[in-house]
This record gives C-alpha cells, sequence and structure tokens, in this order.
C-alpha cells in the first residue's frame, strides 16, 4: 500500500512537470538532443576525432609573424618578398677556432659545395668568399657563419636536410649551431604547440578534480570536462578552416584554444548546476533537461553572443594578426555554445539519473553570504576603494613599451634563440638592421639617397649597406643609437618617411612596424572599443531589461581589463617572476647604443643597463 502511494505521488508530479514543461526554441532544442542523444554524441566525437587528427597541422600551417595591415612597412616588405624568390635562410654558427684554420677552411666550403647541390636551395655564403674581413666572420675572428638562403617552394623536409648538413661539419676545437629564420620559424610552431598541449593535458584534470570537490561526484563532474575537450576538437577544425583563408598567427591558436576550453568549462558547469537544481525539485531527468535547455541555456546563449561581439571588435583593426584572433575566437565561442546547448543535453540524457540532486536549498549563510551582506550595508567607500586599486594595478600599462619580438620569444636554450643571439654580439654587420629602407629605384639612385639623405638625419648612426634586390629595387639598411626599437629608432623612422629624397620609399624594420602598429592602435583603437561598448550595452540589457546593469558590468570590465593590461606590464616589460615563468622579459631588456652604432663592435650582449661586454655572448 504504501509503495503504490509512492508511485501515485511520483507520477502526479511527473505529469504536474510535464503539464509546466517549459516553452521556447532552446526548450526545444533540449528536448531534442536528450531524445536524439546518441547521434548527437556521435557527432561530437566525429568533430574530436577530426580535430585531433588535423590538429598538427593546424600549428604546421602557422605563420610566426604577421605585420600590420596595409601599413607602410607591410607594403614595403611585400614588395620585397615578391622580388626576392628567397624564403628565408639557414644558418650555421661555426664556432672555437680562428676563422683562418685550414682545418676548418676545409670543412666548411666542402660543406657549402656539398648544400649548394641540395635541392631547395637558393644560394649558400660562407666567410671565405670575397676575401676578408667578411660581415661572415666573427668580430674577434674566432667564428664564422654559413649562411644558406632557401627558395620559396623549399620544403621542410629540403630544410631539415641542409641543417642537417650544416650540422655535420666538423673540425678540431669547432662547435657548430644551425639557427636561422627558418629554423627559428619551425621552432615556433613546435613550441607553440607542445605549450598548448601540454597545457591542455594540465588544465583538463586539475579541472576534473575541482568539479568532483564542487558536484561530490564523478557524474556531474566529467561533463564539463568532456565538453571542453569536444570544444577543442571543433575549435581546431574551424582554426584549421580559417588557415586555408587566412595566415593565423602562432600567437593566435593558444589563445582560441584556451578560450574555447574556458567557455566550456563555464557553460557546462553552469548547465549541470541547473539540472540539478531542476532535480532537487522533483523533476524528472527529461523534464529537468528541458527547463535547463530554457534557462541555464538562455544564458549561455547571451554570454556567447556577448564575447562574440567583443571579439568582432578586433575586425575593425587592419592588422592581420587581429583579424585572426576575432576570426578564430569568434568560431571557438560559437563552437563552445553549441557544445553547451547540444553536448551536455546528450550527455545528461545518458547520466542524468546518476547526478546527485543537491540535498537541500543553499542558505543564506556562510562565507560569501555574509561578505556580500557586509560590503552592500558599505557599499560606496567598498567601490572607491576597489576602483582606486583597480585603476592603481592598471597604471603601470600607461609605460608600455611595444616590441617586435623574433627569436627572444623561444627558450634560451633553444638553437634558433641561441643563433640569433651569438649573431647579435659577435657578428653585427649579418645582424638584421634596426632600420631598412626599401627604394624603388636603381642601386645608384638608393645609394645616392643613402649618402646624401639618409646618413644626414638625426638619430642615425650610419648606413651599413645598400643591397640591390633586382635591376630597380634596393635596399638601405640603416643603423641607429640606442634601442633598435626604441624611441630615437622610432623618431628615425619618422624622420625617414618626411625625407624620401624624390624617391618612391618603404620604411620598414622592427622598429617601423612597431610605429605602425601603434598608430593602427591609436586610430582604429576608439572605434573597435565604441563597437564592443554598444554591442555588449544592448545585448544585455535585451538579456536583463535594465539599462543601470549594462553599463555597470561595462564599466567593471574596462576596469578589470586595465588591471590585467597592467599585470602583463609588469611581467613581461619590467621581469616580474620571470625567473619563476621561465622566461626573458624582451622589453626590459636594454643593447649598448654601442653595440648597434658601431659597424664592428667586439661582441656585445644584451644587458639590463647600457653597456658592453666584450668577448661574451647572450
Amino acid at each position: 500500500m504504501l509503495r503504490q502511494t509512492r508511485l501515485m505521488r511520483l507520477n502526479a508530479t511527473t505529469e504536474h512537470h510535464l503539464a509546466t514543461a517549459a516553452p521556447g526554441r532552446l526548450a526545444a532544442l533540449g528536448r531534442f538532443c536528450h531524445r536524439h542523444r546518441r547521434w548527437v554524441l556521435a557527432f561530437w566525437v566525429a568533430v574530436l576525432a577530426l580535430g585531433v587528427l588535423i590538429g598538427g597541422r593546424v600549428f604546421e600551417g602557422s605563420v610566426t609573424h604577421t605585420s600590420a595591415g596595409g601599413a607602410e612597412s607591410a607594403r614595403g616588405d611585400a614588395i620585397v618578398a615578391a622580388a626576392d624568390p628567397s624564403a628565408g635562410s639557414i644558418t650555421a654558427v661555426v664556432g672555437g677556432r680562428p676563422v683562418d684554420d685550414q682545418a676548418v677552411r676545409t670543412a666548411v666550403t666542402a660543406a657549402a659545395q656539398d648544400i649548394t647541390k641540395l635541392p631547395g636551395v637558393l644560394s649558400v655564403a660562407d666567410a671565405y668568399q670575397g676575401g676578408q674581413p667578411s660581415a661572415l666572420t666573427a668580430v674577434d675572428g674566432n667564428g664564422s657563419l654559413v649562411d644558406v638562403r632557401m627558395t620559396d617552394s623549399a620544403t621542410t623536409a629540403q630544410q631539415q636536410a641542409v641543417s642537417q648538413r650544416l650540422a655535420q661539419i666538423q673540425a678540431p676545437g669547432t662547435q657548430v649551431k644551425v639557427g636561422g629564420d627558418l629554423v627559428v620559424q619551425q621552432e615556433v610552431k613546435s613550441q607553440t604547440q607542445s605549450d598548448t598541449t601540454f597545457g591542455e593535458i594540465v588544465t583538463l584534470p586539475l579541472t576534473l578534480v575541482v568539479m568532483v570537490l564542487v558536484f561530490g561526484g564523478l557524474a556531474a563532474a566529467s561533463l564539463p570536462v568532456i565538453g571542453a575537450v569536444a570544444s577543442v576538437g571543433g575549435a581546431l577544425l574551424a582554426m584549421f578552416g580559417f588557415s586555408h583563408l587566412m595566415d593565423l598567427d602562432t600567437s593566435v591558436l593558444p589563445i582560441a584554444t584556451v578560450l574555447g576550453l574556458g567557455l566550456s568549462i563555464d557553460y557546462a558547469l553552469l548547465m549541470v548546476n541547473r539540472f540539478r537544481e531542476e532535480r532537487g525539485q522533483g523533476s524528472p531527468p527529461a523534464v529537468a533537461i528541458e527547463r535547463t535547455a530554457a534557462t541555464a541555456g538562455r544564458t549561455v546563449a547571451f554570454s556567447g553572443l556577448t564575447v562574440a561581439v567583443a571579439l568582432s571588435g578586433l575586425f575593425v583593426f587592419t592588422s592581420p594578426v587581429f583579424s585572426a584572433v576575432a576570426a578564430a575566437g569568434v568560431s571557438v565561442v560559437v563552437i563552445a555554445v553549441l557544445a553547451a546547448l547540444t553536448l551536455v543535453p546528450a550527455l545528461l540524457g545518458f547520466a542524468g539519473h546518476r547526478i546527485k540532486p543537491p540535498k537541500h536549498s543553499e542558505p543564506d549563510e556562510g562565507f560569501f553570504a555574509r561578505t556580500v551582506r557586509k560590503v552592500q550595508r558599505r557599499a560606496v567607500p567598498v567601490a572607491l576603494v576597489c576602483v582606486a586599486l583597480l585603476m592603481a594595478a592598471g597604471a603601470p600599462f600607461l609605460g608600455a613599451n611595444m616590441r617586435s619580438t623574433g627569436a627572444a620569444a623561444l627558450p634560451s636554450g633553444s638553437a634558433g634563440r641561441q643563433v640569433a643571439d651569438i649573431v647579435k654580439a659577435d657578428y653585427p654587420q649579418a645582424a638584421p638592421a634596426p632600420v631598412t629602407v626599401v627604394v624603388q629605384g636603381s642601386e645608384q639612385a638608393a645609394a645616392q639617397y643613402a649618402d646624401q639623405v639618409v646618413a644626414k638625419l638625426p638619430g642615425v648612426a650610419g648606413v651599413r649597406a645598400v643591397q640591390p634586390v633586382d635591376a630597380q629595387l634596393s635596399t638601405v639598411e640603416v643603423l641607429v643609437h640606442g634601442d633598435p626599437q626604441g624611441a630615437a629608432a622610432k623618431q628615425v623612422v619618422n624622420e625617414l618617411r618626411d625625407h624620401r629624397g624624390g624617391l618612391e620609399t618603404y620604411v620598414t624594420g622592427d622598429a617601423a612596424s612597431v610605429v605602425d602598429f601603434q598608430h593602427e592602435l591609436t586610430n582604429r583603437g576608439p572605434w573597435a572599443f565604441g563597437l564592443v561598448a554598444v554591442g555588449t550595452l544592448v545585448l544585455l540589457f535585451l538579456m536583463t531589461g535594465s539599462v543601470v546593469m549594462p553599463v555597470k558590468a561595462l564599466l567593471m570590465n574596462v576596469l578589470s581589463l586595465g588591471c590585467s593590461l597592467g599585470a602583463l606590464t609588469l611581467v613581461f616589460q619590467h621581469g616580474w617572476f620571470a625567473s619563476t615563468l621561465g622566461f626573458t622579459p624582451t622589453g626590459g631588456w636594454k643593447p649598448s647604443s654601442r653595440c648597434w652604432s658601431s659597424p664592428s663592435p667586439s661582441g656585445c650582449r644584451w644587458t639590463t643597463r647600457s653597456s658592453c661586454s666584450r668577448g661574451s655572448r647572450s
């Protein structure tokens, strides 16, 4: 009799919940995913499998540097790239013995002759061609460079064959390190892929442990993790598609995957928690899933739209890296929302009966409840103190020094980083010039312009070389005083653009790229912020029906963003916690002016002071 009474009450409760099922499209979507959960799960398994299979191709197809859209530096680089059949170079440092050692000469020249015959090689240069002293000879005479230029059609396998032959240069007492821009590009891609994979491997188990502690059970805890894994697979698929439409900078890939990972976990957590609440109120799994999709699903949809609108503000900028972040980010957000609205309801259909509902409603007590009540009683003073602290934390960003990084982004133990540092220190004539002027004209016209105009401009330490690219295109390598990307170098860029000597010129180089990037941020930044602000206010108004709440949310986001940028400035520019985190703070390191302005310094290294250390390497 007692059992029959319980069954009658359960049937009555079920009928009540079914009669009051949530209306709307999101509720219908949740109902559909629950009924067809096997097909939904199979679809996401296929997405994950494809993402894992092509994940490596996404990183291989990325690029390690994108310049500022249609800026002058980008146009100049594009003109040179179109006229130059070389895709880059592979450079070997042969050190440890005097360059005029006969055994070293024999080993280097033999390797150069062998490499010339390899496929994909455009040219080979060493210190024994054209007489000495050479730009490929170390300033102290105890080492030389072998520079191999590869064609733009050279494959990765052909580049590796050249690297292997260079590494095989052997002579008594010598050490060989192989680097160059092509090696740096491959190492950056490999490092980005390994770091991203490692981050995911560490994050997911930790997330699972935290979810178990939050929900008190493995069934509920595993759903956000499963949703996150599926979202990462979808993100890799989306970025693989975008890699065929635009250049994806290597920095875009970890940003997109981490964004997708965080959003998918957050959205799935919200959905599962809402499902538990519905189950705690007596709803059967099917009705609980439907109501979860109608309520929490609405929050997920509006959140995703808000994040997508915020990322769309990056489309205002012309730099490819901004467009790539926006396109990849928006696609990742869409995938995270879809996973939350489809995969999570399907998983709840499989495991919903095993998820424990809360034993009782949460009381308005505890640490957080007490803290909120205390804050509300002193709302104005607390708000003023918090705003002051956030503004103080963001203040370092006002002194941010933007820089263009290359090999410095790699770990100090990588071959590409070591070779780049050695070249800067011991082979100043072979190191990239701080500023390069692309001249559309003959070599003679470029040389005349360099002597009569460039060399006389303030801040210019000298003209290192005038190099012809073809009959009507040349480059002028300009040396500057001080930091190659500092204020003086940027002033030289402006002077060169104001004094073109009646020629069609393009000022390029790292300093010029930074100048163009800052100019783009200044001109287009307010428009991007306006777009994001308006879109966010409209979406939050539609969601909450309030005007005050969207404004407060926007102000809080601005303050938190400023705080984040201030922290980034302290860490990456000023070097806070650099040794703990294991990286070199490129913004806080200054080279000696002598190291860059003198045509033949005696081995300078990067230091935190304006000093020059003879015979040392960074």
